[in-house]
């Protein structure tokens, strides 16, 4: 397992790499998330909105993995409900470099998110939802504690064919 320097996201200092990131990730052939490059259209100035936002909300957070280069490898966004009734839930979404998989930054970014919500006097849940093809995913995801707790059948469509994705959650006590 390779080791990588996991921080808290710098919205001034780290918008653009994080755009180059996502921008790349989402680009690449198979990769198993929604929004095509072509789709995706943020501005550098939009982004550090949406980290800034990020980084101020009581149960948010943001991560990136650096690789021995210091180059943006991957990143893990939680997001926290924004309703009294929902604040104790952490949504995450999660991508790391064709380059970089198969080598534990998915698996760091995830522990230290998990270790910051049981850390958290509020997070009580944290969810994600992942193409249910994505077998290192899902693996990954089980190995941590999460269940499937539904399925979304057809729901991300490739190549032609309708794929499933399911909901996976993890509670902490």
């Amino acid at each position: 397992m390779t080791e990588f320097e996991i921080r808290p996201v710098r919205p001034l200092e780290d918008a653009s790499a994080v755009l180059d990131h996502v921008r790349a990730v989402c680009g690449e052939p198979g990769v198993w998330v929604v929004t095509t490059a072509d789709e995706f259209q943020v501005t550098v100035d939009e982004e550090v909105a949406l980290l800034r936002d990020l980084s101020d909300h009581p149960t948010s957070a943001c991560w990136i993995g650096l690789d021995a280069t210091q180059r943006l490898a991957g990143m893990l966004m939680a997001r926290g409900g924004d309703r009294q009734r929902n604040q104790h839930v952490s949504s995450l979404g999660m991508s790391v470099s064709a380059a970089h998989r198969g080598q534990g930054l998915g698996r760091q970014l995830l522990v230290t998110c998990l270790d910051w919500a049981r850390e958290h006097e509020l997070v009580r849940r944290v969810e994600l939802n992942v193409i249910a093809d994505n077998a290192p995913a899902v693996h990954l995801y089980r190995s941590l504690g999460f269940e499937v707790e539904g399925v979304q059948r057809g729901i991300y469509q490739r190549n032609g064919r309708l794929h499933d994705q399911y909901v996976m959650a993890v509670l902490l006590s």
